[in-house]
């Protein structure tokens, strides 16, 4: 339409090319043509809007943040759909509710507004640091984007495209997050930017101290907060360390807990939204289930987990899924490769009763695995086209670390295992999940063998790479293995102050840490001059 509209406003060219004179046909032509580029910015205006529109609806990752096709980091308002966010879909409406705006077929049901949203709300407006801690399926995240959605619409939202990015990857972000002036970082399941340390103290500081508003809003998983604050009391030191650096995080939020069950009065919210069918039928099991756990098939799932141990069900499939919990309880945090499943998941089929049980063919347990229940979700859910890496429904990780503690190992067995398969980001992770539960000779397997990877990626000198020497070291201290730790900080500390300086905080835990472990050799001089 716009081609013609320009042919139309290109005629008066025409015209005197032909050598028309005549003044009403020049003239008349001329109207038209002046109407016609109007039409023309009319349509081209209306384009871009629509073009725009659709640009919302679509999301990609771009330097490790989630943005529109166009590379434009969203405002609250503009991200209609929260799945992007971390919201867990629930099974698609069969007729179209009562409630304005909402359509048959989409994924996500109408909002029960929760006891909480008026502090959270609140919290929000003020700014700072706003942490929603709850069991899986509780319903944060959505609480989180319904209170963002009402309250700081015309806040731009930072959300990393990738939880497990690193350390470059989250102070980048930082960067660009100072920049503008009302912002909300969005970190949902916390515990991975804990764990990976691409969250600390210094870093709140940076974002929540500059110009403007500014927010982050988080969740985390109750059973991710007892595993990340509450240590057995024969801790050593390191492992006290690692619990500190988590709580100096935590305790600089105003934390929001939101329940599973829902209340009495958000019962009766749930009833007036009741025509939305999703919402009545999580009614009828209100009494044993939270509304949002019902609507993510939480209970479905996890009973068909456990049922399918049974001889002849599908344990296989149950195994794969035992392996996947246990790969995140780990500390493996990323996509889970389908070769290490396929691997380990042997082990706990045979500690069930192996061919007792009459297992399925591993074809077949893949399908009943992943296979989507009630149109919501599956226990092991394929992340890209290939199915070459999945991610285990939190749900069953929660439950799991509910039943057997916070405290609870995996198997031995099954860290080697994981090495053997994992990237360099959950090499480390997994590292310092077990010195933190005081498996120091896993451990240092584990950093060995992070510390060669950095070598290779990122050269000797990188950050990256003496992080990593610095941690083998301590965990080569507490296994006691003292000569190997103090060539370790030595090496560490002498190319801290060739590259950094004597004064770089860097070079100074360099220094604090070869003196500590001097003085443990008995060699007090040195120790002291370095202190």
């Amino acid at each position: 339409m716009i081609g013609g509209l320009v042919l139309v406003a290109a005629a008066p060219a025409v015209l005197a090319a032909f050598k028309v004179t005549d003044p009403w046909v020049l003239g008349a032509v001329a109207l038209v043509a002046a109407l016609a580029l109007v039409a023309a910015g009319f349509w081209q205006e209306r384009l871009k809007r629509l073009g725009q529109r659709r640009d919302e609806q679509r999301f990609k990752v771009a330097d490790g943040l989630l943005t529109f096709r166009s590379g434009r980091v969203p405002k609250v308002r503009q991200v209609r759909d929260p799945l992007p966010l971390g919201v867990h879909p629930s099974a698609p409406a069969q007729a179209t509710g009562a409630e304005p705006g909402r359509v048959a077929g989409n994924r996500v049901p109408v909002y029960v507004p929760r006891d909480v949203d008026g502090e959270l709300r609140e919290q929000l407006a003020a700014g700072g640091f706003v942490l929603l801690v709850g069991d899986s399926t509780a319903g944060k995240t959505r609480a989180g984007f319904e209170a963002l959605r009402a309250q700081l619409p015309d806040h731009q939202v930072f959300v990393p495209g990738d939880k497990n990015a690193g350390k470059d990857v989250m102070a980048a972000l930082i960067e660009r997050i100072g920049r503008a002036r009302k912002a909300v970082l969005w970190l949902d399941d916390l515990e991975h930017f804990l764990r990976s340390g691409t969250l600390t103290s210094v870093q709140l500081a940076r974002i929540l101290g500059g110009r403007g508003h500014k927010v982050i809003l988080a969740t985390l998983r109750s059973a991710e907060e007892d595993q990340l604050t509450h240590l057995p009391p024969d801790s050593d030191a390191t492992q006290r360390g690692l619990g500190d650096q988590a709580a100096h995080v935590l305790e600089q939020a105003h934390r929001i807990r939101l329940k599973r069950i829902f209340s009495p009065a958000e019962l009766e919210r749930a009833h007036v939204r009741a025509a939305d069918e999703r919402i009545a039928d999580a009614l009828d099991y209100a009494g044993e289930y939270g509304i949002a756990e019902y609507l993510a098939a939480g209970p479905h799932l996890q009973d068909a987990y456990d049922n399918a141990w049974a001889v002849g069900r599908n344990p296989r499939g149950a195994a794969l899924v035992a392996a996947a919990v246990d790969c995140r309880r780990a500390g493996h945090l990323s996509p889970l490769p389908k070769a290490l499943l396929e691997e380990l998941h042997q082990g706990y089929l045979d500690e069930h009763g192996g061919q007792r049980l009459r297992p399925e063919p591993l074809e077949q347990a893949w399908q009943w695995a992943t296979r989507q229940r009630r149109s919501t979700a599956a226990l092991l859910q394929s992340v890209d086209e290939n199915g070459a890496r999945t991610e285990v429904f939190d749900y069953l990780v929660d439950r799991h670390q509910q039943r057997l503690g916070p405290t609870a190992h995996v198997p031995d067995r099954v860290i080697p295992v994981i090495l053997r398969h994992a990237v360099t980001t959950d090499t480390e992770a997994v590292a310092l999940q077990m010195q933190a539960q005081g498996r120091y000779g896993l451990a240092a397997a584990a950093f060995q063998q992070a510390v060669q990877a950095r070598r290779d990626s990122d050269g000797e000198e990188h950050p990256s790479t003496l992080t990593s020497r610095g941690n083998l070291a301590g965990v080569l201290k507490d296994l006691g293995r003292l000569v190997e730790a103090e060539a370790e900080h030595r090496a560490v500390l002498g190319i801290c102050r060739r590259v950094l300086g004597e004064k770089h905080p860097s070079t100074l835990i360099s220094r604090n840490n070869l003196a500590c472990v001097l003085r443990d050799l008995g060699q007090l001089g040195e120790a002291q001059a370095l202190e």
